[in-house]
């Protein structure tokens, strides 16, 4: 653990209901509603980078690729509980009904 702060460490999730290369929708925080496809999965964080979605700047020193420096763009981690996978049943991005929700409707 860091000195001063950062992050609490959460255990690890034994299963993930998503992989690398899935079509994801951001449920909840400030990226909410916007789709992208997931880059990588970080397990010991219980975090997903996704593409185009929670980019932040970073600062770089100039190198040989990249003589000016300057910033660059990049994606941030996402907790993983703010993801939900876009599938052909969620196409919208909303969660589903329960059976018993659905009755309930159909009565009113």
């Amino acid at each position: 653990m860091k000195p001063f702060g950062g992050r609490k460490q959460l255990a690890p999730q034994s299963v993930f209901h998503i992989k690398r290369g899935d079509e994801v929708a951001i449920v909840s925080g400030t990226q909410r509603g916007k789709t992208g496809k997931v880059l990588r999965v970080l397990r010991k964080e219980n975090r997903v980078v996704i593409e185009g979605i929670n980019l932040t700047k970073r600062a770089t020193r100039p190198s040989q690729e990249n003589p000016q420096g300057g910033f660059v763009e990049r994606e941030a981690p996402i907790a993983l509980s703010n993801v939900m996978l876009l599938s052909r049943h969620q196409a919208s991005g909303r969660r589903r009904a329960t059976a018993a929700s659905e009755k309930e409707g159909a009565h009113s």
